[in-house]
């Protein structure tokens, strides 16, 4: 028994819309794959800068302004982190030989590019946060 030409037409529409559907849930997928990607790329490399700033601290405590400068443009990646926000904070109350150094780098507001973001319950907008604490490493001067 041959199958009419009307359920060959019934089948091939049938195709295209199962084809839509699963191209829609690919094409969602693979946008947030890409924009995901791009978030952890940014992520490594602020935790990197904050690691350089980090390091430049144990040895230099007293340079608040140039631990931030480091740490800004520590990138050697494709991000630019001269927007991002940098903290230094010393515990153990002093810049003194084995008390810490923790450099902390936000980036609020990091931006998702693909489209499929900003729809229903997605942000537009994430927030990256890293910190480093390293010791220091130098000698208090004396009084």
């Amino acid at each position: 028994m041959s199958k009419s030409p009307l359920t060959y037409q019934k089948e091939r529409g049938q195709s295209l819309v199962e084809m839509a559907l699963v191209l829609l849930v690919l094409v969602f997928l693979i946008g947030g794959i890409i924009d995901l990607g791009r978030a952890l790329f940014t992520y490594i490399a602020m935790r990197d800068a904050a690691g350089a700033g980090a390091s430049y601290g144990s040895l230099h405590p007293d340079s608040t302004d140039k631990i931030i400068s480091v740490v800004k443009s520590g990138s050697q990646s494709l991000v630019d982190l001269s927007s991002v926000q940098v903290n230094v904070a010393y515990t153990g109350g002093s810049h003194c030989l084995g008390n810490g150094i923790k450099v902390t780098v936000a980036y609020n507001n990091f931006p998702m590019v693909t489209p499929i973001w900003g729809w229903g319950l997605l942000p537009k907008t994430i927030d990256l946060t890293t910190s480093i604490t390293d010791e220091i490493l130098i000698q208090c001067p004396s009084p």
